[in-house]
């Protein structure tokens, strides 16, 4: 699965609104259906379609813009997915926009990242959540750093399949490790 993680800004020069690591799952946006790969075929019959890993490579060095730009030109995907101001304007300043037509003129997307998500167990990619003692034991914490990391966000949860114990996303680990070594 191919996600984008991104924020957005939406309201006016002085009202607005932050959302912070909003998530899309763009893989079918991305990836060309099986009916569209027999289309394409008609005319190059050499063409492959594209696994998740080798289009998550050719995305993630790409800057904001570059992404930006590169999925609206390339993949067809249209901007208003990530800009639905009606939305914003009524969910977040109804009170603010009691006269119709009143739209945000401020919308803003950044910090995007785009990652390949991946929870087959049968994949190459796939890393198996961790325990809390092994998160733990790895960043060198205690339960109740672990417990904050974990409201704060830094460090996501998994779905255990015994539904008992809560399990900690490698990938979120690994990334905060990495961060804390470069500080």
């Amino acid at each position: 699965m191919i996600k984008l993680k991104y924020d957005v800004k939406c309201g006016w020069n002085q009202l607005y609104i932050v959302e912070k690591d909003l998530e899309m799952d763009i893989t079918n946006m991305v990836i060309p259906d099986d009916d569209i790969v027999e289309q394409i075929k008609v005319d190059d019959p050499e063409y492959v379609k594209p696994t998740e890993q080798e289009i998550y490579d050719d995305l993630k060095g790409l800057s904001d813009k570059q992404l930006l730009d590169t999925l609206i030109n390339d993949f067809g995907i249209d901007y208003s997915i990530f800009s639905d101001r009606e939305y914003y304007a009524h969910t977040y300043f109804k009170d603010y926009c009691k006269k119709e037509n009143c739209l945000p003129g401020i919308f803003e997307i950044s910090n995007i990242d785009i990652l390949l998500v991946d929870n087959d167990p049968s994949s190459p990619n796939y890393v198996p959540p961790l325990r809390a003692s092994e998160v733990m034991s790895i960043l060198n914490i205690t339960r109740q750093t672990l417990t904050s990391y974990v409201k704060r966000g830094l460090i996501k949860l998994e779905p255990n399949p015994n539904g008992k114990q809560y399990r900690y996303s490698a990938k979120s680990v690994y990334a905060l490790l990495d961060g804390k070594k470069k500080h």
